[in-house]
């Protein structure tokens, strides 16, 4: 769901990744582990939103607003 879903969500004018697009009423909770297992593997780009860009950019960090990206760009491509 997460996967096929990426190429939908960096279409929109607003790109923020939302669970609810993946299925009705859907919460993080719901696709934590997927979405981390993608990370981990290294399918995918989790970029989290930043408020405050400083030296230490983790510190701006928030991770209930980020972007998924996919690592390869052909695949994302012949998705779209």
């Amino acid at each position: 769901m997460i996967w096929n879903s990426i190429p939908a969500q960096l279409a929109r004018k607003n790109r923020k990744f939302v669970y609810g697009s993946l299925k009705r009423g859907a919460r993080s909770k719901d696709f934590e582990k997927p979405l981390t297992w993608l990370n981990v593997c290294g399918q995918i780009h989790k970029v989290n939103k930043v408020s405050n860009p400083t030296i230490s950019i983790n510190s701006g960090d928030e991770s209930s607003a980020f972007k998924l990206y996919m690592v390869d760009v052909g695949l994302l491509s012949a998705m779209g």
